[in-house]
């Protein structure tokens, strides 16, 4: 089954709880893009209109920060448990300890890349079991 997380990049935000009503039946959660004008050229919205959202919905987020430091926010945000934060490995941050802040708040962290990144600088952060799923260490 498919999991649909709609980007709100395009949100209405003068009308959140409205916007929300008209696709929350088809949505599992909602996906927001935190920009900070430094790690990637453009500006979005922070944790004010992140925690709006949550406020109108009891499903999950999923914030993707493309921010210059991940770990600066995280306090900010108020969302529902299993909720979702991606951040960068690039970013000027600590993964492991970004990764312990985000689990601590009880969220799944999720990292990403860019595309000139090799893949192989995130494997330190996963194990693998033969037998199972990966995991974050």
């Amino acid at each position: 089954m498919a999991t649909i997380y709609p980007s709100l990049l395009s949100l209405d935000f003068l009308n959140i709880q409205k916007e929300l009503e008209k696709i929350d039946a088809y949505a599992h959660g909602y996906q927001l893009d935190v920009m900070d004008n430094h790690f990637v050229p453009n500006l979005t919205y922070g944790p004010d209109i992140v925690n709006a959202v949550s406020r109108f919905t009891y499903k999950k987020i999923w914030v993707h920060l493309m921010v210059d430091n991940a770990d600066s926010l995280l306090d900010r945000f108020f969302m529902q448990p299993e909720s979702i934060i991606t951040f960068h490995i690039e970013s000027k941050t600590k993964i492991s300890e970004t990764i312990k802040h985000i689990e601590a708040k009880k969220w799944l962290a999720s990292i990403a890349i860019n595309p000139k990144t090799p893949l192989e600088e995130i494997f330190p952060f996963f194990a693998c079991d033969p037998s199972g799923p990966c995991h974050v260490c």
